[in-house]
């Protein structure tokens, strides 16, 4: 049975619990991670606030971190995390009736049950990181995917942690998520850390963009993990857990409807010095 208490599990879960059930998660104490090109101090100074921040909503809950640090700078391809590494993504194709409106709920369940203690186990080993999320009336549909920065050995042991989550496990069997899709583990071929940025972008930004993401993802997932606490109901099966994703969505929804013009726009229109920019959606 899923309960609030394993929700909220410290870091220091482990073995087959860790697998099936969310744990809060620091997703910028990714090990390894090392700049590339040159941030003004402005960057360095809102970044580095970000993840104290994140660390300190962690302490709350009486985490300990010994001996994790805090990266600022983006990863290289040769900061010896290990292994050679490369972008791999683990992609969850979602059911989605096309009479109905995708139900973007599930992507929080897998978000936080799923792919988060996965993250969490290979810390360690994986230098960059982001969630996808989209849903268009095309093949791919609504998916979600994990897309990180390692070597293949870390790719292959955290596939096969997914693959034995018991949460994804029900959502497969219930037929909410319809396949699970992964790469090739003998065919890597994205080694250069701007690799799965738009290619239309300056090689400067698609170097340093996944630094960018890596915390919007990071504080996304900390909204979710946040809202885990204090619940006392427990949950029996995907469906009852969806129930408290869906209330989780509602409130994220309303954060980013009343706050996000401030917290996010404003303060990056302050870090690129007030200067306007075309903008197009």
């Amino acid at each position: 049975m899923i309960t609030a208490r394993s929700v909220r599990k410290s870091l220091h879960c482990t073995g087959k619990e860790q697998e099936s059930t969310p744990c809060h998660f620091p997703g910028h104490d990714i090990e390894g991670a090392k700049m590339r090109g040159r941030l003004s101090w402005g960057v360095v100074v809102a970044l580095t606030v970000m993840m104290l921040a994140i660390v300190s909503a962690c302490s709350r809950y009486g985490h300990d971190l010994p001996g994790m640090h805090t990266p600022i700078f983006p990863p290289g391809t040769d900061d010896g995390v290990g292994e050679d590494k490369n972008w791999w993504s683990c992609k969850f194709k979602i059911a989605w009736p096309h009479e109905r409106k995708a139900d973007f709920t599930v992507d929080l369940l897998l978000a936080h049950a799923v792919a988060a203690p996965a993250l969490l186990d290979h810390r360690q080993d994986i230098a960059a990181w982001r969630f996808h999320r989209r849903a268009s009336e095309d093949e791919a549909g609504h998916q979600f995917s994990l897309i990180f920065f390692a070597g293949a050995e870390t790719a292959a042991s955290l596939y096969a942690q997914v693959d034995e989550n018991r949460i994804l496990k029900e959502a497969l069997e219930d037929g909410l998520v319809e396949k699970r899709i992964i790469d090739d583990i003998g065919s890597p071929h994205q080694s250069h850390i701007g690799d799965t940025s738009d290619e239309s972008w300056s090689e400067d930004l698609q170097n340093n963009w996944p630094s960018f993401i890596m915390g919007v993802s990071a504080l996304w997932l900390g909204l979710i993990d946040d809202s885990f606490a204090g619940v006392p109901a427990d949950y029996a099966d995907v469906d009852e857990l969806l129930g408290q994703y869906a209330q989780t969505e509602e409130k994220i929804d309303e954060i980013w409807r009343k706050e996000g013009d401030h917290a996010f726009f404003h303060h990056l229109y302050a870090i690129f010095g007030y200067n306007p920019l075309l903008m197009r959606f």
